[in-house]
């Protein structure tokens, strides 16, 4: 069974590479988006309305933790769409760096 990422040569150049592997490729990894957007986009619209409640009731402290959490949240959204940015112009690099490191952790 041929593998889902393409052999490099000696000096990282990409011989082997055909449609159906990038189709594989790019397929992965938007996988790995929509397992990650759709939680962290529900992290940023929960504390937006949870913030207005606190606000709404005067709980300062907890508009303050409400706050950090959705900064966290947007700091990720924003390092999730530069991932997304560099998987779709280096998908090779991407997934097959990610298959090989679930490979070694015994989870494929």
């Amino acid at each position: 069974m041929r593998s889902s990422f393409a052999r490099e040569d000696n000096h990282g150049s990409r011989s082997d590479v055909t449609e159906p592997d990038q189709r594989v490729e790019r397929a992965l990894a938007a996988s790995y988006v929509r397992n990650l957007g759709a939680p962290i986009a529900t992290i940023i619209g929960l504390t937006e309305i949870l913030i207005e409640d606190a606000r709404r009731s005067g709980d300062d402290l907890l508009v303050s933790d409400l706050d950090r959490i959705h900064e966290a949240g947007l700091l990720l959204q924003e390092q999730l769409s530069r991932l997304v940015d560099f998987a779709t112009q280096n998908p090779f690099e991407f997934t097959g760096d990610l298959l090989r490191s679930r490979r070694s952790s015994g989870t494929t």
